[in-house]
């Protein structure tokens, strides 16, 4: 079965902004977020396991209180702030600029009416923005009977934009100097539409998100007006795959406040029940190299021949299938979950390795004596004991007992570099001590480079599921926009070191060799990863992993395959 997931599925601007506040706001000690924070109890639970609680009841002096991302009424903040209460604001920014305008309205002595849920947080927050003479309208048989001088209609951001404008064209008809000021969200409108085309050239629809969720509703609505089966749910565990026995194409969306790895969750699922055909074999069986991590040894593997290749010195695949067994080792005993099992229950993060842990974890520890015992016969065992030892010192196991690891585990930034290291001791290592000098500088330089941006790109792309479960990422603590940035210029910084070593060949005047032109080609290789970093943003955080992951251990086989075309030993 074929998975198409829409583009623009997952966490919107808006609640993006209120998770980070949360969160961010959390770390100076818990506060307590009046009504849940954004619709999807998965996220507000996430959220209260990192001290952000959800209540009600009246607040005390003192007490940090949290505005959810759909605000408050404005008479209660002001009367939390009067006992003394640090009050955060995690409204979102349209949110806000409609309060803003219900306000001035209000008090330019017009009455306000609001098309939007009556029952909904962001329209009560309305409500009292715009005075005790608002009115609610839902539909537009409700304008029947009402008499008003000055009419100003705004939208709750997420209402039915088919519903707004039957109710703006009867408030125009009924009142002609009326004010329409159509405050619908963009995003939200243009995921409905999404939604429908999306319904229309697929056999079924999936909308996962919250069932309190409006914005979540509207999805399964407008893609219901294609007449395809459409299905809402909150998780993978709700798919009946009797429902989808029948399905070739099954599109997957997803509502603002539903966090990514759910509905990526939900699209791998739905990707198991088609594995009787071609697809979904190949499907299942690249998914499985990827969460087994067998790819990323793959990967590993090429950069150590091309990193070979690029030191001239004679191919030694023995030496890069010890470099893949390393890898192999420290991402299964590194395995990025978070501690506490309730967190990695809900937030789906990595089910595979939950389900397969023992049996990944035997491989590693075969694989790292394998490692040892190639590379000794390769006369590099050192550098390899070096990189297993400082991959076990940064083990979930090592900082539960040595409060060095912890702290350097905790340290932004630190994974990062610390892959970095290590594949660059055991892919580059060998080769570059054996060539010395300047070239096997500019080896090691190229191999660190490289992966430090490689895994970038990949904190990039999970920065809103790090940031809800306390991985202290350096995208989690760089942002989106300056991560992505540092991201480009290390994976440029890695296409030069190739660059580099051709003109030092030019300079000294030394004989054209063949494996230059392919130097320059392995220098390209980082440019996908510019390209995946640059493209983080649209891709979104419910972008297809299965070739999002693919795309990036791609980038280690190309270099190995590049370098193998390059020739036979130098």
């Amino acid at each position: 079965m074929k998975v198409v997931l829409a583009e623009s599925a997952g966490f919107c601007a808006g609640v993006k902004a209120a998770m980070r506040i949360a969160v961010e706001a959390a770390r100076d000690g818990g506060l307590r977020s009046h009504g849940p924070l954004i619709h999807n109890e998965q996220a507000v639970r996430l959220l209260e396991l990192r001290g952000v609680a959800v209540s009600g009841a009246p607040p005390r002096p003192g007490d940090r209180i949290l505005i959810r991302a759909h605000g408050v009424h404005p008479g209660e903040r002001r009367a939390w702030e009067d006992i003394g209460c640090d009050v955060i604001d995690a409204t979102c920014a349209q949110v806000a600029r409609n309060q803003r305008l219900a306000a001035a309205a209000a008090a330019a002595g017009k009455a306000v009416f609001i098309a939007g849920d009556p029952g909904h947080a962001e329209v009560k927050a309305l409500l009292g923005a715009a005075g005790p003479e608002a009115r609610v309208i839902s539909d537009d048989g409700e304008l029947e009977g009402l008499t008003a001088k000055r009419v100003y209609l705004l939208a709750q951001t997420t209402f039915s934009p088919e519903s707004f404008a039957r109710i703006a064209a009867t408030v125009v008809r009924r009142f002609p100097e009326a004010e329409v000021e159509d405050t619908l969200c963009f995003a939200s409108g243009n995921r409905q539409e999404e939604a429908g085309r999306l319904a229309a050239r697929v056999d079924a629809l999936v909308v996962v998100g919250g069932r309190h969720s409006a914005n979540t509703r509207r999805l399964a609505d407008a893609g219901a007006k294609s007449g395809k089966p459409v299905f809402l749910v909150e998780t993978s565990a709700e798919l009946d795959p009797a429902a989808f026995a029948a399905c070739r194409t099954v599109g997957v969306t997803a509502g603002a406040s539903t966090p990514g790895w759910i509905t990526q969750a939900v699209a791998d699922a739905l990707r198991g029940m088609g594995g009787a055909s071609l697809a979904g074999r190949l499907n299942a069986a690249l998914h499985i190299l990827l969460e087994s991590r067998a790819l990323t040894a793959l990967s590993a593997f090429g950069l150590a021949l091309a990193a070979q290749r690029l030191a001239l010195v004679p191919f030694r695949p023995s030496l890069a299938a010890a470099s893949g067994l390393y890898v192999f080792f420290a991402h299964i005993v590194n395995r990025r979950v978070p501690d506490d099992p309730e967190l990695r229950r809900l937030s789906g993060i990595d089910p595979f390795y939950s389900r397969h842990r023992p049996l990944l974890l035997s491989l590693a520890w075969l694989a790292a004596p394998a490692a040892l015992v190639l590379a000794w016969r390769g006369e590099s065992a050192g550098l390899f004991l070096v990189a297993i030892l400082a991959a076990l010192a940064h083990s979930r196991a090592a900082t539960k007992w040595m409060r060095p690891a912890a702290l350097l585990r905790n340290l932004p930034g630190s994974r990062a570099a610390l892959v970095a290291a290590g594949w660059t001791l055991a892919a580059a290592g060998p080769p570059a001590w054996s060539a010395g000098g300047a070239a096997g500088t500019a080896v090691a330089a190229f191999a660190f480079l490289f992966c430090f941006g490689k895994v970038m790109i990949r904190d990039l792309h999970d920065l809103d599921s790090d940031r809800l479960v306390g991985m202290e990422t350096l995208a989690v603590r760089l942002g989106t926009a300056r991560a992505k940035i540092l991201a480009a210029i290390v994976l440029h910084l890695a296409a030069a070191a190739p660059f580099a070593m051709a003109a030092a060949s030019s300079l000294k005047g030394e004989p054209f060799s063949p494996w230059l032109p392919f130097a320059l080609l392995l220098a390209c290789v980082p440019e996908i990863g510019v390209f995946l970093a640059e493209s983080s943003g649209r891709l979104g955080a419910a972008a297809d992993l299965l070739y999002y992951q693919s795309a990036l251990e791609g980038m280690g086989c190309l270099a190995g395959l590049l370098a193998v075309l390059s020739g036979g030993t130098p």
